[in-house]
C-alpha cells in the first residue's frame, strides 16, 4: 500500500464562538424528531447498525428499545410509565413531549419481536453499552433503571454475561463522560 500523498496544509479553527456566529448552520437539528419519524426509520430499516446512527438517533432508538420491551407494563402501571418517562427525559435528554407521545401511543407487545429482528447481536451489544453509559453517567445508580436495562436486555435475547459486560463497558464510558463534564464545568 502506497502513501496517498503529503499533507500540504492543515487549518484548524478553534474559535468556536466566532465560527458558530458567522457561519449559517447547515445541519438541521434532529431534536424535533417525532415519534412517527422514528417509527418509520425503525420499520423501514432492514437492519439497524449502531455505527451508522447519529448521536440523536441513538437516544431515540434507545427510547424505542426500552419502550418496546415494556409495552404491557407501560399500559398497565402508571407508576412504571412515570419512572420510565423520567429516565428517558433525564438520562437520555429526550424531550418530554416526545416521551409522552411515545409512552402513550397504542402498541402491542409484538413490537418487541419486530424490533429484535432489526439488530445483529454486535449492534445490540453496542446499543446496550450506550444505554448503560447514558443511565450511569448522570446521577446515582437507581434500582429501577438497573432492573429496567437488565430486564430489557434479557427480553432482547442478551445473555446475562453479555448484559454484565455491556454494563461494565458502559460504566467505564460513564466515568469518562462524568470526567469530561467536570472538566467543562471547571472543577
Amino acid at each position: 500500500i502506497s502513501s496517498l500523498g503529503e499533507v500540504e496544509s492543515c487549518k484548524i479553527d478553534n474559535n468556536f464562538e466566532e465560527s458558530s456566529n458567522t457561519k449559517p448552520s447547515t445541519v438541521k437539528p434532529s431534536l424535533d424528531k417525532s415519534v412517527s419519524e422514528i417509527d418509520h426509520f425503525i420499520n423501514d430499516a432492514n437492519k439497524i447498525y449502531f455505527g451508522t446512527l447519529s448521536i440523536d438517533e441513538r437516544k431515540y432508538v434507545a427510547a424505542s428499545i426500552l419502550h418496546s420491551a415494556f409495552v404491557d407494563e407501560i399500559n398497565n402501571n402508571p407508576n412504571f410509565k412515570s419512572k420510565l418517562n423520567q429516565t428517558l427525559t433525564e438520562k437520555f435528554d429526550v424531550d418530554s413531549h416526545y416521551t409522552d407521545k411515545l409512552l402513550n401511543q397504542e402498541k402491542d407487545s409484538s413490537v418487541l419481536e419486530t424490533l429484535k429482528e432489526k439488530f445483529l447481536e454486535g449492534d445490540l451489544i453496542q446499543m446496550y453499552t450506550y444505554i448503560w453509559e447514558k443511565v450511569l453517567s448522570k446521577g446515582e445508580e437507581d434500582d429501577f433503571e438497573i432492573d429496567l436495562i437488565e430486564t430489557s436486555g434479557e427480553k432482547f435475547g442478551l445473555e446475562k454475561p453479555n448484559i454484565n459486560d455491556t454494563k461494565k463497558t458502559g460504566n467505564e464510558r460513564a466515568k469518562i463522560t462524568k470526567a469530561m463534564h467536570s472538566i467543562e464545568a471547571g472543577k
